[in-house]
């Protein structure tokens, strides 16, 4: 219940006293607390149910709390932020870091006064698993990136959806919220995924590029990555029927070499051991007609079959690193990844693994949330 306006200065600052449980108050104490005027005692004593622990009975601590609510003009929605911010994060803060504008603070009050109760719980753990000194101005950047999209309470549900599934919070940034929020409205927790339709331009600029890209890297072994085997790339040739015979290599190689014509088993397509000594043996290197003899015949069903495994994906989960955000899955050795490009969901890129464990604890060690088990 609200003090009267009719009541005297002191007696309303005594009143506050007394609503904050703090003892052993002096008089001297109390006529300081006058000098901060009506609006601004009106507007602590309202909260004091609410607000009553962040002050723990302190008189200095009740002092610093109505000296971060002025000026008096913007004690009421300082307050009311406040409140709710504690409530939906079950905190005690007396307190709102200083950022430029209030409003911010304002609309990320009112959206965790739209958290469900139930809901709390989850708000709770993420807010647990930050720093404790810069949590709350994490969690404010977060939510005014998303806000700024438009997602600001997505953001809010993006944090209970990671704690609630058991994910990684340090993969919710103020990089990452928005593809997070869009993860979440296409693909929430165990809603199942029916496939990419589409490449996407992953880091290489567009779709056709990306295509290119990882179709070389995969399918010809280019750029030559000496960390990587070739057991990859052997699937591949087999998986999508790709051929080169001595005549193709004597054809189109600048440089022809003896050593690499002997790898070949007479008019037959390489394979087998012939195709691993020449891949081991950088057949390709310095030879770029030669890997776009073989890039062309791979192009477009290394493309097909990345969309068409897509569909039957298991152990699908939203991952993020705090930079990016990616939906993986695996079907056999086939892992295949991709993310949000805008508002376009695409492939970022498909490999054969050769360890697809390790390639899966890889990829849940980012967890957000499953989409498929």
């Amino acid at each position: 219940m609200p003090l009267p306006l009719s009541m005297p200065l002191m007696t309303a600052a005594s009143h506050l006293v007394q609503a904050y449980s703090i003892a052993n108050i002096q008089h001297g104490q109390v006529t300081r607390l006058t000098g901060y005027g009506r609006p601004i005692l009106d507007a602590a004593y309202d909260a004091a149910d609410e607000l009553r622990a962040c002050c723990d009975r302190k008189y200095q601590w009740l002092v610093s709390f109505l000296d971060y609510l002025r000026p008096s003009q913007f004690a009421t929605i300082k307050v009311d932020a406040i409140k709710r911010i504690n409530a939906a994060f079950n905190i005690t803060a007396s307190a709102l870091p200083e950022i430029n504008s209030l409003s911010r603070w304002k609309a990320l009050g009112e959206a965790c006064a739209r958290v469900a109760q139930q809901d709390r719980i989850y708000l709770d753990r993420f807010y647990r698993t930050r720093n404790a000194r810069s949590a709350l101005s994490d969690i404010e950047e977060i939510f005014y990136t998303a806000n700024k999209e438009g997602m600001g309470d997505d953001a809010l549900r993006v944090m209970k959806a990671v704690m609630q599934n058991g994910g990684n919070a340090a993969g919710i940034t103020s990089r990452t919220i928005v593809a997070l929020a869009r993860m979440l409205r296409a693909h929430p927790p165990l809603s199942g995924f029916m496939g990419y339709t589409r490449w996407g331009p992953g880091d290489h600029g567009n779709p056709d590029a990306n295509l290119r890209a990882h179709a070389l890297k995969h399918v010809c072994r280019q750029p030559l990555l000496l960390e990587v085997g070739v057991a990859e790339t052997m699937f591949w040739w087999d998986f999508l029927r790709i051929q080169l015979t001595l005549a193709d290599y004597n054809r189109l190689a600048v440089n022809p070499k003896p050593l690499v014509q002997s790898l070949f088993d007479g008019l037959n397509p390489l394979a087998g051991d012939h195709l691993r000594r020449f891949l081991i043996h950088q057949a390709f290197n310095d030879e770029p007609q030669l890997a776009d003899f073989a890039l062309q015949q791979a192009l477009r069903p290394y493309r097909d079959v990345a969309i068409e495994t897509s569909r039957v994906l298991n152990r699908v989960i939203i991952q993020s690193n705090g930079e990016k955000v990616f939906l993986s899955g695996a079907s056999g050795n086939i892992f295949i990844i991709g993310r949000f490009e805008g508002t376009e969901l695409g492939i970022s890129s498909c490999y054969w693994a050769t360890d697809i464990e390790s390639k899966l604890r890889g990829a849940r060690s980012n967890i957000c949330w499953e989409v498929r088990r």
